[in-house]
């Protein structure tokens, strides 16, 4: 996500508002990546949760 452009110009706005003591502007700056995260997130836990991801690659099969 930091790679994208956009988002360092929103990041770079974001802590310009911030060091300017306006949160209500920086948050308003950021508000749409936090809801994509909790997109994310919640897609995610899902695939979790349906062993459809894996938060780490499962152990191959052992043969006996």
């Amino acid at each position: 996500m930091m790679s994208t452009d956009i988002y360092a110009e929103a990041d770079t706005n974001a802590r310009r508002a911030l060091a300017n003591g306006d949160m209500a502007s920086a948050r308003s700056i950021l508000q749409p990546w936090a809801e994509e995260v909790g997109e994310l997130q919640l897609a995610a836990k899902l695939g979790l949760t349906l062993c459809d991801a894996f938060l780490f690659m499962p152990a191959p099969l052992r043969s006996l």
